[in-house]
């Protein structure tokens, strides 16, 4: 099953990459964080044996890390310079809290409802990526902010 998600992620990233540049990437984030919602859903439901879980889990996979692709290009975009650099130390930083605090919120989740609890815990953090993404300002094509050239 994990083979399908990443496999799903790979394949995916160019055309999710095409559409991050000729759609508003607010949009495009919102989108992939409520289709993983959705696909969230869709697991509980498929993985009693459904063959249907295996197309899912291919898009589940594409769209669910399509977040940070969009995520990391609309970086790239806002900022230049040291302000770049340090808004991707930030960005890895808050990855690997996620990999570090998100295996204990899920296990904790399955222990209290079973199974259920890891789509149902991807849920709810992408509806609220969803929504938060959803209210933030649009894109700006580079921050107001000066760029620095100096490394600390």
């Amino acid at each position: 099953m994990l083979m399908v998600l990443i496999v799903g992620n790979v394949l995916l990233q160019i055309p999710i990459g095409w559409l991050a540049d000729r759609i508003s990437r607010k949009n495009l984030i919102c989108y992939l964080a409520f289709g993983t919602v959705a696909g969230s859903i869709l697991l509980v439901w498929l993985i009693d044996g459904s063959m249907l879980i295996w197309p899912m889990l291919f898009v589940w996979g594409a769209v669910a890390f399509g977040t940070y692709t969009v995520a990391m290009v609309e970086l790239g975009d806002r900022f230049t310079g040291t302000l770049l650099l340090d808004g991707n130390s930030a960005f890895g930083l808050m990855w690997g809290i996620g990999g570090i605090i998100g295996p204990s919120v899920v296990g904790s989740a399955m222990n209290l409802i079973g199974p259920e609890g890891l789509p149902v815990t991807l849920g709810i953090l992408f509806g609220i990526l969803g929504i938060t993404a959803g209210l933030m300002p649009l894109s700006r094509a580079k921050s107001n902010l000066p760029a620095q050239t100096n490394i600390r």
